[in-house]
């Protein structure tokens, strides 16, 4: 399983620290996994692959496009991030984009239910 819409956070180690010009916090954060990183993923290994932190139906599109097993609603703890769409409220337009491909996946939920 990926997630894919949260940051990475990493150690702040000395030479990290040096090699980034970025000051306090945000000098440990490194973006979220990108479409090249599911393809090559996908490419090493026949293991099932699922997709989790999916909200959008765009996302969920690109899963089954590059021929994930599954994905899982999730909106990486909304208790957290209250202002964020409950899992519950995103998985309808998420099926209706989806439920028309030739690729069927499983879909999950997490949370917010």
């Amino acid at each position: 399983m990926i997630t894919i819409s949260f940051p990475c956070i990493l150690a702040p180690t000395a030479l990290h620290r040096l090699a980034n010009n970025e000051h306090g916090e945000l000098a440990t954060f490194r973006a979220a996994v990108a479409c090249s990183t599911i393809m090559y993923i996908r490419s090493i290994t026949s293991l099932p692959l699922i997709i989790k932190d999916i909200m959008h139906s765009d996302d969920a599109r690109e899963a089954v496009k590059h021929g994930v097993e599954g994905i899982i609603v999730s909106n990486h703890g909304g208790r957290q991030l209250d202002t964020c769409q409950s899992t519950i409220d995103a998985l309808p337009d998420i099926m209706n984009a989806i439920s028309s491909e030739v690729h069927q996946i499983d879909v999950h939920i997490d949370g917010g239910v």
